[in-house]
């Protein structure tokens, strides 16, 4: 039991976190169903070339913010690292009709947003660790997975239609800018509400930092740190494969891809959106009250069932019939859901408060550079070998090896 009293306003403190991360899920997912339109106005580039330009750009830059971002989480808080974090996604999206048309452009806008997305997205741990008892550490990380899909759906939902109907991609993207600059207002209100409840007895400086030096590098001694850290990367590099190589499977009609247009790219993944959005918070209500907290049941098989759809989706049978295609996408979004709340869950509940922060900048600063990862090889493979090699290599494969990864995740005892 806890024996901290945690105030109500920590339901107010994760929706901001819902739709702070959702602001930066619908600058993530912006340009990927674009890639027919950009096409358009950058002929001289292949749709790998555009991917390496828009998307893996983008990812660099949000696991470089992550691994810093969690030193800022840990010396400024949440709220702070929120309100600078908003500032820089709606900059990237209010220069996109500036400078978005040339390369240098673009990796200067997706620059700012992925700066501006990493420190977000390293940022449940400490928010659950701070302002949440033990028992809803989990829960706190499946909304963020919820909110992650839920701005996917959002800029699936508009940004393809606008980029059609006004004629001009680039426009399309400034979108975010006002949503980006609306939410500020959110991280702002906590300013003045509830300070998070003390845990500890007061230290001097010198010893809270002793102690939390101490108590970061016994965590990276510990093997199931890294297994957690590991499943962590493995799943965000198999997810951004999905998010960045799928919407062009779906619409390009070249590199091997099912040529259904701009549209029907974005639409195809609102689905299976919504059902990541679902699974995310089921995953983690099962996982605490299912499960006692061990997440590695809902893991393991969000990589195994994960990994057997991803294969569906590039068999004839399935590609022929876009009714069957969809149910194979939806059941990607929903077990692939199922494991990053459990890593980030395994952080927040296992370890000090104090190094949560840093803990989850460091799993979250290397997951995304497998996001990185995925979308610079995704890129390469669709260039040289097409969409379904990028598929098969990206999304399959990393599937079977986190499975393999995550039967290792043994939970730890008499952590309260």
């Amino acid at each position: 039991m806890d024996e901290v009293i945690y105030p109500k306003f920590r339901w107010y403190v994760m929706c901001t976190m819902i739709i702070v991360t959702a602001v930066q899920g619908i600058a993530l997912i912006g340009p990927a169903p674009l890639i027919p339109e950009i096409l358009k106005t950058m002929p001289q580039y292949s749709p790998g070339e555009i991917t390496l330009m828009t998307m893996s750009s983008f990812n660099l830059f949000v696991a470089l913010g992550a691994l810093f971002g969690g030193i800022l989480l840990d010396k400024f808080g949440v709220v702070k690292v929120y309100i600078g974090c908003l500032v820089l996604i709606g900059a990237g999206a209010f220069l996109m009709p500036v400078i978005g048309n040339s390369l240098w452009g673009m990796i200067f806008n997706r620059m700012l947003q992925g700066f501006g997305a990493g420190p977000i997205m390293a940022s449940s741990a400490p928010l659950a660790a701070a302002y949440f008892p033990h028992k809803e550490r989990s829960i706190v990380a499946g909304f963020q997975g919820f909110s992650v899909a839920f701005g996917i759906v959002l800029g699936l939902s508009i940004i393809p239609g606008l980029a059609v109907s006004m004629g001009n991609w680039a426009k399309s993207l400034m979108v975010i800018g006002p949503i980006a600059t609306i939410a500020i207002i959110l991280p702002v209100i906590i300013l003045f509400g509830p300070k998070p409840p003390e845990t500890a007895p007061q230290q001097t400086k010198q010893e809270a930092d002793a102690g939390i030096k101490h108590a970061f590098k016994a965590a990276l001694a510990m093997p199931v740190t890294w297994v957690a850290i590991a499943a962590y990367f493995i799943m965000s590099w198999a997810f951004q494969a999905f998010l960045d190589v799928t919407p062009g499977y779906i619409g390009v009609d070249t590199y091997g891809g099912l040529g259904l247009g701009t549209v029907k790219g974005g639409q195809f993944l609102i689905t299976a959106q919504i059902f990541f959005m679902g699974g995310a918070i089921l995953g983690g209500i099962i996982t605490d009250k299912v499960f006692k907290a061990n997440g590695r049941p809902l893991m393991a098989a969000g990589f195994l069932v994960g990994a057997i759809f991803t294969f569906l989706i590039q068999v004839d049978f399935v590609t022929s019939n876009q009714a069957v295609l969809i149910f194979c996408l939806t059941g990607i979004g929903l077990f692939y859901s199922f494991v990053n709340p459990q890593a980030v869950g395994y952080l927040a509940k296992n370890y000090p408060k104090e190094i949560t922060g840093k803990l989850g900048g460091l799993a979250t600063g290397l997951a995304i550079f497998g996001g990185w990862g995925a979308a610079t090889m995704g890129g390469i493979l669709i260039h040289t070998s097409g969409y379904p090699a990028s598929i098969l290599v990206n999304m399959f494969s990393l599937c079977i090896i986190g499975f393999i990864v995550s039967l290792f995740l043994k939970p730890k005892k008499g952590v309260e």
